[in-house]
Parts: C-alpha cells; sequence; structure tokens
C-alpha cells in the first residue's frame, strides 16, 4: 500500500468513512487534479484553496448543528416521528446541500478544468464557473458524471433527488415508525439511513482525496517554491456576486484574477 493509500485509508477509518468507496473514486479523480495544475497552475491551486477552506467552514456549522441535535436535545422528549422530521432538516437536507452539493460541484470543475465540456442549460452555453454549475439541478449534473466515468456516484441518485426535493419543499409524510411516504412512494426508515450513509461517504471521499492532492502537491514542489507559498498571505476580496475569493495580498494588479465563482474579473 502506497504512502498515498495508507493516508486515505486513515481518514476513512478516523471518519468512518467507506475506504473502498474512496479508494475507487481516487484512482479516477486524483488524476484529474494533477492534470488541472498541470494545465491551469497557480490559477486552479487558488480553486482547491477555496475550496478546502469553504468545506471547512461548512463542517464547522454542520458539526454545530449535530452537536445540538445530537448532544443538547433530549431524544426521549420527541416521537419518532417528530425526529425523523429533525433529522430529515437538521441532518440530511444539510449534508445534501451543504457538504455533497458543493462537493459534487467542485467534481465537476476539476472536470471542466481537464477539457470536458458543460452545457449551462439556463444560460445555453458551456460553463467554467461555479456559478453556472450551481445553477443546474442535481440530476442534470449527476448525467454529466456518469456520462466521465463516474457511474458509481449515481447509486439511488432518482430517490435521493426525489428526497431531497420533498424536505426542501415540506412536502412528505412520516409513518409512525418514521417511514417516509413521498406522494405513492415509500422511503423505509433503513433506505433513509442508508441514503444518508452513502451521500456522507461519497462526500468525505471526494474531500479526502482533495486534501491528499494539496498535501502531494505541496511536499512535490521545491524547496524555493515551498519557502514562497510559506511566506504568501492571502486576503479576501468579496466579488460582487457575493463569493469570497483568496487572492495574494501582494499581487500585480496588473495581472487580472477572476472571481472563481462567476468568473468576473476582481479589482
Amino acid at each position: 500500500m502506497s504512502k498515498e493509500e495508507k493516508l486515505l485509508k486513515g481518514l476513512c477509518d478516523g471518519a468512518e468513512v467507506d475506504y473502498k468507496l474512496a479508494k475507487g473514486l481516487k484512482a479516477k479523480f486524483f488524476p484529474l487534479l494533477k492534470e488541472a495544475h498541470k494545465k491551469h497552475g497557480s490559477t486552479f491551486d487558488r480553486v482547491v484553496l477555496e475550496q478546502k477552506e469553504g468545506t471547512k467552514t461548512r463542517l464547522e456549522n454542520s458539526e454545530r448543528l449535530l452537536k445540538i441535535l445530537r448532544g443538547k436535545l433530549d431524544r426521549n422528549k420527541f416521537t419518532t416521528e417528530e425526529l425523523s422530521a429533525i433529522s430529515l432538516h437538521i441532518e440530511f437536507l444539510v449534508l445534501v446541500e451543504g457538504f455533497f452539493a458543493t462537493q459534487i460541484n467542485f467534481l465537476i470543475f476539476t472536470l471542466i478544468a481537464n477539457g470536458h465540456d458543460f452545457y449551462a442549460t439556463r444560460k445555453g452555453k458551456y460553463t467554467n464557473t461555479f456559478d453556472e454549475i450551481e445553477e443546474e439541478n442535481l440530476a442534470y449534473k449527476m448525467k454529466f458524471l456518469k456520462e466521465h466515468n463516474f457511474v458509481d456516484l449515481a447509486k439511488n441518485e432518482r430517490r435521493i433527488r426525489k428526497l431531497r426535493n420533498s424536505v426542501a419543499h415540506v412536502f412528505y409524510k412520516i409513518e409512525p415508525n418514521g417511514d417516509l411516504v413521498l406522494g405513492k412512494e415509500t422511503i423505509t426508515a433503513k433506505d433513509y439511513a442508508e441514503y444518508y450513509d452513502y451521500l456522507r461517504n461519497v462526500a468525505f471521499a471526494i474531500k479526502f482525496i482533495q486534501d491528499i492532492y494539496y498535501l502531494t502537491h505541496f511536499l512535490s514542489l521545491s524547496p524555493a517554491e515551498k519557502e514562497r507559498i510559506q511566506h504568501v498571505k492571502l486576503e479576501e476580496v468579496l466579488c460582487s456576486c457575493g463569493y469570497v475569493n483568496l487572492l495574494p495580498d501582494d499581487r500585480n494588479f496588473l495581472e487580472q484574477f477572476r472571481c472563481t465563482k462567476c468568473g468576473k474579473t476582481l479589482r
């Protein structure tokens, strides 16, 4: 087992993430990260850094919600239906929208950086910005990933998407035993647990692969390059679209920097 594989297994074991799934994803995703850096250099590295910082913030916020749910609420005071409702909105929806979807968006962004065309249906054009990737619905994005060798990410995609939409629009019924009824379809408590674990495994696996890429990329740099990077101070630059970009504070304004999210030139 290589150092990278040992590191990945250690991260998966520590977070109780499916190592087999993560290993399969790494075989496909890691080469894309390396190639994107070869093609775009520091421009792509900046996006990786922003993704890492954004994911850290999302995980911290999610952890806070889970601590409230699991640590400060007395489960004995709630019925099964009430616990299911709380879980749907504080655990499931936060996982799908705040973590899983953002990792999927970054994976698509990396595929675009490798030369794969992603057609933004709402804009009617091919795109390379997070803004337009985010605007597309999950079904369209999963179809794109299936067409680009990530078929394993589409497990139970239709039912998960239907559950996500039902929760987002607060349109579902909960049976006394915790089963969910979405129109004529029933998602059992066992199904729900399986979908939750799957989404969590995929999201964390993609995050861990990004982390390993970041570490190995940094270790591969020359001493002079490491010294330069270690002394670069980053500052947050707010784009008019609302996205916070990370840029070096000593940047040359003759060089154009663009917003990672919407592609606008930053001043």
